[in-house]
Order: C-alpha cells, then sequence, then structure tokens
C-alpha cells in the first residue's frame, strides 16, 4: 500500500493502550475518531489515516506490505500486541460469524433440500465445500478443523 509520508513529529503512540496523540503546542492530546467501519481513523495534514496503517508507519518507518490484521477481530483496538501482517483471505478468516447466521456457527449453515448441515469455507475468493453432516456442531468442528489447516493462527471459531 502506497501512501506519502506524513509528518509524524508532533505524534506519540502508545503500544501498551493502542492510542495516539498529537502535541499542539505544550498540550498533548489524544486524535482519532471512530469510524461507521469500527476503525480509528486519524486526520493528520488534511488527510485521514487508519490508525492501525499509521500506527505500523510509525513503528516501523514504512506503510505496510500487507494487510494489517487485529487479532482479537475488534477494529478499535490499536495496542501493537494486537496488530499483525496478513493477507487478504487471512485477514478475512479473522472476522467474526455474520450477523444474519442462524446455524450460530461460523461456516456452518442448513441446506434445505437434504436438512443436513453444510460446512464451507472460503479461501482466495473461491468457497470450498467441506461435507455435510447431521448436526451444526460436527460441521463446526469439520470447519474448524479445515480453518486450522488452511488459515493457521488466524482461524476464529465465532
Amino acid at each position: 500500500m502506497k501512501m506519502h509520508s506524513p509528518n509524524i513529529s508532533s505524534i506519540r503512540y502508545d503500544p501498551a493502550e493502542g492510542t495516539i496523540f498529537r502535541t499542539f503546542g505544550s498540550i498533548e492530546k489524544e486524535v482519532g475518531y471512530k469510524h461507521h467501519s469500527g476503525y480509528i481513523v486519524v486526520k493528520l495534514n488534511g488527510c485521514a489515516y487508519q490508525a492501525h496503517q499509521l500506527i505500523w508507519y510509525i513503528v516501523h518507518g514504512t506503510w505496510p506490505e500487507k494487510w494489517i490484521d487485529h487479532k482479537n477481530g475488534n477494529p478499535a483496538d490499536n495496542r501493537l500486541d494486537n496488530l499483525r501482517l496478513s493477507e487478504p483471505s487471512d485477514n478475512s478468516a479473522n472476522k467474526k460469524r455474520h450477523k444474519n447466521n442462524k446455524s450460530g456457527y461460523k461456516g456452518v449453515h442448513l441446506h434445505t433440500q437434504y436438512n443436513r448441515w453444510k460446512a464451507q469455507i472460503k479461501r482466495n475468493g473461491k468457497v470450498m465445500h467441506i461435507g455435510m453432516y447431521d448436526t451444526p456442531e460436527a460441521a463446526h468442528e469439520a470447519y474448524m478443523d479445515m480453518a486450522r489447516k488452511i488459515h493457521g493462527e488466524f482461524a476464529r471459531a465465532s
């Protein structure tokens, strides 16, 4: 992700709290606002930056070459130990289950034609069929086995 280099001389990042502060004269103030997406946005010199990307720049001196994933799934939690580089598909794998999920389990839905629970997973934009199961719990167990195989540390159960 190519971005221009902002002037961060008046910026301080607290890695334990995940917050960014800006100095205005002799006053230091926490900056950033929560976007409707849940991410924190910081404005510097008329440009808006997602806080997690700006933090990466502050800490490492370069813009991230990949996506930045929030390990705990909370896009507002910008503590340094909660941020990691990821591929887009791994970032997606770490998302929580959809709000409209009726099975209660990520990667599982009822296949009404067969009245069985179907497990499926997505990798690099392609849906992979895992199998059909008698219970949503069995389907979710199969989903999690596959998620750990293809997404490793990015696999999320719910």
